[in-house]
């Protein structure tokens, strides 16, 4: 095999593991509690995680709207507007509860 195809599937295997962690709540959320707030790593991998997570996250809440309380923001995705799933109270964007008091 080519080291070229190497690469390749190693950056394949790679994207498929981030989206994999990115479409399980269970996954995720042992992912967000490694660095204190998530959304300001500056990891590629954690980048690109939370990236899919927001895109995965949007579809599912696609016909819901939120509710805000605006006295937290969002320590995994940085979402400041406080923007929570009406059932679940978990951040409307990154689906997590892992809220801090402005």
């Amino acid at each position: 095999m080519k080291r070229e195809d190497k690469i390749y599937l190693a950056i394949g295997n790679k994207m498929d593991n981030i989206k994999q962690i990115a479409e399980s709540d269970d996954l995720f959320e042992n992912e967000i509690h490694k660095v204190k707030e998530f959304y300001l790593s500056r990891s590629i991998k954690r980048k690109s995680l939370l990236e899919k997570r927001l895109q995965f996250i949007k579809k599912r809440n696609k016909n819901i709207s939120p509710c805000f309380d605006e006295e937290y923001y969002c320590s995994t995705c940085g979402a400041k507007d406080g923007a929570e799933h009406p059932t679940t109270a978990y951040c409307f964007y990154c689906d997590t509860d892992n809220w801090t008091h402005k």
